[in-house]
């Protein structure tokens, strides 16, 4: 029986193949590097301290103008609280309008809802949620939770429906656009977290932007 043999598509072209010896060779002088230190003991003890690239005093300096101009600089004014008042105002309609509804009636809404996306399966876990919640005396806090997942939803769709269109029609935007959706959704919340809440402020809006970031890449 024959071997399978390597299309000319498949086959590594020589310049691939001399770029992987040059990878692999520049690795092993490297691990040469070290051990030669590490035996010798002249390897550091730790990083130097000349390489510092200072950037703590830059970056308390923003923290404190951003503090300082939270109430009276115009990005403030005209920017970010302006998009604070909206998102909460949004956020408060959709916690009046849930907890309007009577219970019952978001029991059967949740279920449509979770049958019409998955079926009967999503729908029963969907509600078996829901009345979790009020068995442990969480109802009021669980239906707030579904308003901030629902309107952190709908800015993530308003956002990226538009985005992935372009990145499916343009390459260059989509390669762009890739490592940023990476990092967002590798990256822990509580560090984008941070600078949320340093232009927000304390409320439920920097809850929202750091849910839309992390829900924005799928």
């Amino acid at each position: 029986m024959r071997a399978p043999t390597l299309s000319p598509l498949t086959q590594p072209t020589t310049w691939q193949l001399s770029r992987g010896w040059g990878y692999a060779a520049v690795a092993l002088a490297l691990l040469a590097v070290a051990l030669f230190l590490h035996l010798t003991d002249r390897a550091p003890a730790s990083f130097p301290v000349e390489w510092d690239l200072r950037l703590r005093e830059p970056i308390e300096t923003f923290k404190s103008w951003a503090i300082r101009s939270r109430g009276n600089h115009f990005i403030f004014l005209y920017f970010f609280d302006p998009l604070r008042s909206a998102i909460e105002a949004n956020l408060r309609g959709l916690e009046r309008f849930l907890l309007a509804i009577p219970w019952p009636a978001l029991f059967i809404l949740l279920y449509a809802i979770g049958y019409r996306a998955r079926g009967h399966g999503l729908a029963v876990l969907s509600v078996a949620g829901v009345t979790l919640m009020g068995l442990f005396g969480l109802w009021i806090e669980s239906i707030q939770t579904l308003a901030l997942m629902g309107v952190s939803v709908a800015i993530a769709l308003v956002i990226g429906i538009p985005a992935g269109i372009l990145a499916a029609r343009f390459p260059r935007f989509e390669a762009a656009l890739r490592p940023l959706l990476d990092a967002m959704q590798t990256m822990p919340a509580f560090v984008y977290l941070i600078p949320v809440v340093l232009f927000f402020g304390i409320a439920r809006a920097p809850s929202v932007i750091a849910t839309v970031i992390y829900a924005l890449p799928p």
